[in-house]
């Protein structure tokens, strides 16, 4: 059912995914250092550009992705809710 929503990536995107911080680490830069890491690792040739898909109930995670110029490309809505737990609504952003 996820898969409906979480759509996988096209041929000229490279998708940035499953990142995370320690909470006790959270604060200090250390995402925006992984996120430029990966991003200048990755193999650019063939993308136009990167995407990432950030959960609504994560703003700070959307706030260092914004100061890292992704911009909102859609806001994707979810209605995947259980007794287990949920997926929240998020954004997809992309930078060129």
């Amino acid at each position: 059912m996820v898969e409906q929503i979480l759509k996988i990536p096209n041929r000229n995107e490279i998708c940035l995914a499953h990142i995370a911080v320690e909470t006790q680490q959270r604060g200090k830069g250390y995402g925006e250092k992984l996120m430029h890491f990966l991003m200048k690792e990755a193999v650019k040739d063939f993308a136009s550009y990167f995407v990432l898909d950030v959960s609504d109930e994560n703003p700070r995670a959307q706030r260092l992705y914004e100061r890292m110029e992704f911009k909102v490309h859609k806001h994707m809505l979810s209605k995947h809710k259980s007794n287990y737990g949920h997926v929240p609504n998020f954004y997809r952003m992309k930078l060129k």
